[in-house]
């Protein structure tokens, strides 16, 4: 019955570990003291009652040794790195252990100094891993072995060649895992050993008991020696009887702490697993990618975790991508990358929280943008560690750059539409439509209306061609436009090729006859720079008045500002009924100009619905004398 719990509780502990979180990490989160599990069962795997160190002492000689709490560790491998961080795990928890690199050297050591329990790499480079089972099947003594680094199936075939005290650690090392197999292994062995001395007891118990027999039959004859000896027979019986009890008592004591400690393990592996699960269903909702990247004192990085969703963020799997990249920061655009490690050397100095956006490296000319949020801690050994998330955000970039350019389309036609009205429409004019829908009227008591017509445009549109025509035109209407511009005057309409201008509104002014008379000796200046089809400089009939009008926007769809008037009648009869290359202008234009231009009296004329009235030639502006 006992070597069946012995070989069930060797079984139950090739369960395998979880597979990205190690034992210390997933003990933490679950309050357990993973050393002082450990500790735990050492001490109640090594427990010894003084009965049995009397009855070793007594045979010492020729049975096994067990006084000795000290068990004998071999570590084979050849990775030192890897012997060493056994021994650092062993040695934490009490252990010594020889270790050796060179397989053969070692074999040579186990038939010499046989260890207690070897722990071996099989896939060795110098000795086939099966040979070296045969070899120690071949071993005289009881050795535990605990591969390193190998799956369930391959364990079976070991047990095929008979090689039955054998356990499995699995890579990368595990400290938890591997103190549970190398306790649960020695354990094993200890009461092997135990039942191998009551085996030793049992057979000289009986050899004495023959021995006895023996000495009674001998000595029928004496029956005060035979009486002597059958009490201290039976006093030795009685005390081998005694030991025996008390061996077995303390055997059934250990072997009931086994049990408990084994159904505690059991259901602290039950636990662990469900908070795997637990762990695992939150990591995939999670949207994005979890990773844990280190940044080691010496310069070097590792990323010794990054969730599945990796594939969804760059199209790579979890192997292929660690294949590939040292860490996640590899993975950025060439223009932020700068950027990006100014940021992670600043959290990894100040300690400061991670939150940053930047470009991957772009794939058929989309750009994925992505935003990276994780919290450094430092470890005891300088490490730093980022427990992170990273984010898609290309979506919502994408938004705010296309919001971005939206914005600065708008503006551009915000500042398209202004320009639109400050030309149509003079600026408190727009101002007033943009603010309120109400009609604009206003009176104005005293301004100077001109009227220009381009002499003999008729025929040279009919000789040009459309584009030329309209080129033409628009060259010489945006000379007058900057010449309006330039006097402070307002530009009401063209029709044709005529152009009105009018000054004194909307912002009233006193000089509003002498700019419109500066204006008009401008613009015949102007005129003369334009050839027509014969090649012959070209002409204005301008016209001038002054005095009051109303002006105002009309329409519905389409505004215009305009001009009405007395004033604005004479001023187009001015023009009409002037001379190419002249300015005619109306009394009331010259009774405001006289003292400072000069004029030609023209006389009384005959004005289409005004009858008879006196105008004048304006020709020149005065100099004044020095």
């Amino acid at each position: 019955m006992l070597v069946q719990l012995l070989y069930t509780i060797n079984s139950f502990f090739k369960s395998k570990p979880i597979d990205y979180l190690n034992f210390a990490e997933i003990a933490q989160k679950l309050s357990l003291d993973s050393q002082a599990i450990a500790s735990s069962s050492l001490s109640n795997s090594f427990l010894v009652t003084s009965t049995n160190i009397d009855l070793m002492n007594e045979n010492s000689h020729s049975k096994p040794n067990l006084s000795d709490n000290i068990p004998d560790i071999l570590i084979i491998d050849d990775c030192g790195d890897r012997i060493e961080s056994l021994s650092h795990i062993l040695s934490n928890f009490g252990y010594k252990a020889r270790t050796s690199l060179n397989l053969t050297v070692a074999l040579a050591t186990v038939e010499a100094f046989p260890p207690d329990l070897i722990l071996l790499n099989i896939f060795m480079s110098q000795v086939d891993g099966y040979d070296v089972c045969q070899i120690l099947k071949s071993c005289d003594r009881d050795i535990s072995v605990i591969f390193i680094g190998i799956s369930n199936e391959v364990l079976d075939q070991i047990k095929d060649i008979n090689l039955v005290n054998v356990d499995f650690i699995t890579l990368p090392l595990q400290a938890v895992e591997v103190m549970a197999r190398v306790n649960n292994q020695l354990t094993i062995r200890y009461l092997r050993n135990q039942l191998k001395q009551q085996n030793y007891q049992l057979q000289q118990e009986i050899e004495s008991r023959l021995e006895i027999t023996r000495v009674i039959k001998s000595q029928n004859s004496l029956p005060q020696k035979a009486t002597s000896n059958q009490m201290r027979v039976k006093r030795r019986i009685k005390s081998s009887n005694q030991t025996r009890q008390t061996t077995e008592t303390s055997l059934q004591a250990q072997n009931i702490d086994l049990i408990y400690e084994a159904s505690d393990r059991l259901t602290l592996t039950n636990h662990l697993k469900d908070k795997e699960q637990q762990l695992s269903a939150l990591i995939a909702n999670i949207p994005g990618v979890v990773y844990r990247t280190i940044f080691h004192p010496d310069g070097r990085v590792s990323m010794p975790y990054i969730s599945p969703r990796i594939e969804e963020l760059l199209g790579i799997t979890t192997k292929e991508f660690t294949e590939n990249f040292e860490w996640i920061f590899d993975v950025v655009h060439p223009e932020d990358r700068m950027e990006l490690y100014r940021v992670l050397d600043e959290s990894k100095r100040q300690n400061t929280a991670l939150d940053h956006e930047y470009r991957l490296p772009q794939e058929h000319n989309h750009t994925k943008w992505v935003r990276i949020l994780a919290q450094p801690h430092q470890l005891e050994n300088k490490d730093i560690i980022w427990d992170g998330v990273i984010i898609d955000i290309s979506q919502q970039k994408n938004m705010e750059i296309a919001y971005e350019l939206l914005l600065e389309s708008m503006e551009i036609d915000y500042k398209q539409s202004e320009e639109l009205l400050q030309n149509l429409f003079p600026h408190e004019i727009s101002q007033h439509l943009k603010q309120s829908n109400n009609p604009i009227a206003s009176n104005y008591e005293s301004v100077s209306v001109l009227f220009a017509d381009i002499v003999g445009f008729t025929q040279i549109s009919s000789v040009f061609s459309p584009t030329q025509t309209v080129e033409l035109l628009n060259r010489i209407f945006s000379s007058f436009d900057y010449l309006t511009k330039e006097y402070g005057l307002e530009k009401i309409k063209t029709i044709g090729d005529q152009y009105m201008v009018v000054g004194g509104i909307p912002n009233q002014t006193q000089d509003h006859a002498e700019a419109i008379a500066d204006l008009a000796l401008r613009m015949q200046a102007e005129i003369a720079k334009f050839y027509n089809h014969l090649n012959q400089p070209m002409s204005l009939r301008v016209g001038i008045s002054t005095g009051a009008v109303v002006a105002g926007v009309i329409g519905t769809n389409k505004f215009v500002y305009d001009i009405w008037g007395d004033t604005v009648n004479i001023a187009s009869r001015m023009e009409s009924h002037g001379e190419a290359d002249k300015i005619q202008v109306s009394e009331s234009t010259y009774l405001e100009l006289k003292d400072r231009y000069i004029f030609e009296k023209r006389g009384k004329i005959s004005i289409k619905g005004k009858g008879v009235m006196n105008t004048y030639w304006l020709t020149d502006k005065n100099i004044p004398q020095t």
